[in-house]
């Protein structure tokens, strides 16, 4: 037997409650409400009448009487199914089963009397369709069942949930491709048009509190909840209620799910790995050319890394603490976690330094002779006043032979051969010129460049997003209901280069010195040493 008398459990609840119990004093809410009239056999009103609308699955109760005119409401009903009860004298009772409440919306439901004891009943399976009598907007609500049952994409960028959002455009009036504009296509934002509205310009609502960010508009898919925490959405694409504002397009209201009186629990696990992968046309091309005789894990061009894993869990029901609090009907919570952790990986193309322009011999990229405005063997060439000759493509020149020919005008005498000699390389850029690898396919050849591309390998980007939610509802008493949600999101993305250095090199030899003392002026190399 639970006591609940005494126990400072519902002191301590309120308090944490107490920083949003002006909910109702809110204009935009997660809840939805009922309203209608009581009307007798003859459509004659029915006024002081006992109305009683109870959730069917968390068993709260609300009360409220109809006014002189017969009609009543309920405001601020949290979501879900209800059955609403009329008790009148002189008539019979009348429930009204299966009435659903969605977000943001007022369910219209017109009860009517017929005579009768009180101890007689009629029930009416009110589940079914129902035309909006009660509000002129134009909107349409995202169920949770579509949101279970129906395929779900991804959110791009920093994301990589799963996202509800783009469940709008099941919507009348949505428009936009669903990704980033033109050249942003890989930032996680969501791009749509409600109405004819502006991009990024609806308001987005999370129970109640707009989380549209400021700096990129509505990108709900970066920061929201798991789906799993997800009970229903709402679009609003035209005529809205008064209280919402802070849109130029449309209004997306979102809710999550509360607890009921029963214990519930999700888990689930999405994998996705590279064992399951087919390597692109080009890749299987290039490792016929590049591969032979080379282990798979040795191949640049490999399937590369794509490791994607989402997992959590979700777990709600009546709070419950033996011998302290004994939530059933009226305290109930909601835990739900997701964490997605995606390491996709691509094939890089670098250059690195041949063997030969280790030790100083850049021969190999010395190119032909740079366009200038001087004839020359037939050719309009660009002169060096030092030497006479013309100036060619990657040619290093010798920063110890600088003369000023002119007023204004500096040159200096290129490396014979376009070779350095290895006396004017700095101790350090020779040591961390050995950690480099060695180019391991064909360079492509340019004119400028003399060539690139002559080094392959594999990188990862990963990709890690953790969400969780926590939501507690507390009934006060049959007018008095309160809740309170926290949702976290934390993204991190990590982009980054294979480190070359092997670890033969000590730290004693990285120092801050210049990598290259000798080096410089006129035209410099196309890939430096290190």
């Amino acid at each position: 037997m639970f006591r609940n008398a005494g126990s400072p459990f519902p002191c301590l609840l309120l308090l944490l409650l107490a920083g949003i119990a002006t909910v109702h004093l809110s204009a935009q809410t997660s809840s939805g409400a009922i309203a209608g009239s009581i009307q007798d056999s003859s459509g004659a009103v029915v006024a002081n009448t006992a109305v009683t609308a109870t959730n069917i699955a968390t068993r709260t109760v609300s009360v409220t009487k109809s006014t002189s005119s017969g009609a009543y409401r309920f405001p601020n009903l949290p979501l879900g199914a209800y059955t609403v009860t009329v008790v009148a004298s002189g008539f019979a009772t009348a429930t009204e089963t299966g009435v659903i409440v969605q977000i943001n919306s007022t369910t219209a439901l017109d009860i009517k009397l017929t005579p009768g004891q009180v101890s007689q009943s009629v029930t009416v399976d009110a589940s079914g369709l129902r035309i909006e009598t009660e509000s002129s907007e134009i909107d349409a609500t995202v169920s949770n069942k579509q949101i279970e049952d129906l395929p779900l994409s991804l959110a791009a960028g920093i994301g990589g949930l799963r996202s509800p959002e783009t469940f709008v455009f099941l919507l009348p009036g949505t428009t936009g491709p669903g990704s980033g504009t033109a050249g942003n296509t890989g930032n996680g934002v969501f791009f749509s048009r409600l109405s004819g509205g502006q991009a990024y310009g609806a308001e987005v609502l999370l129970d109640g509190a707009s989380i549209q960010r400021s700096e990129n508009g509505s990108s709900f898919d970066e920061t929201s909840p798991s789906i799993e925490a997800l009970q229903e959405f709402k679009v609003t694409t035209s005529s809205p209620s008064a209280e919402f504002g802070r849109t130029t397009s449309g209004i997306e209201s979102f809710a999550t799910k509360n607890g009921t009186n029963d214990f519930h629990g999700t888990a689930y696990t999405i994998v996705k790995n590279r064992a399951f992968d087919a390597n692109n046309w080009f890749n299987n091309g290039y490792i016929v050319r590049n591969c032979q005789d080379v282990s798979e894990v040795d191949c640049a061009y490999s399937r590369p890394q794509d490791s994607k894993f989402d997992y959590g869990g979700v777990f709600s029901g009546p709070v419950w603490i033996p011998h302290v609090w004994n939530g059933h009907n009226k305290t109930f919570f909601l835990f739900a976690w997701e964490k997605y952790q995606f390491t996709p990986g691509s094939v890089i193309v670098s250059t690195v330094p041949t063997q030969a322009e280790r030790g100083g011999d850049f021969s190999d990229i010395l190119g032909g002779y740079v366009p200038g405005g001087t004839p020359y063997n037939g050719q309009n060439v660009f002169l060096d006043p030092c030497t006479g000759l013309p100036v060619q493509f990657n040619q290093i020149y010798d920063p110890r032979t600088t003369t000023q020919v002119s007023p204004g005008v500096f040159c200096r005498m290129p490396f014979a051969n376009n070779q350095i000699p290895t006396s004017l390389f700095s101790p350090t850029a020779a040591a961390l010129s050995q950690g480099l690898p060695l180019p391991n396919q064909a360079p492509q050849s340019t004119d400028v460049f003399g060539y690139i591309g002559n080094y392959a390998y594999t990188g990862v980007a990963p990709n890690n997003n953790t969400t969780y939610t926590i939501r507690i509802d507390q009934t006060l008493g049959d007018r008095n209901k309160v809740f309170v949600t926290y949702n976290t999101r934390q993204n991190t993305k990590l982009t980054r280069l294979q480190i070359f250095l092997n670890r033969s090199i000590t730290a004693a030899t990285l120092k801050p010195l210049p990598l290259i003392t000798s080096a410089g002026g006129g035209t410099s190399p196309s890939h430096p040493t290190c």
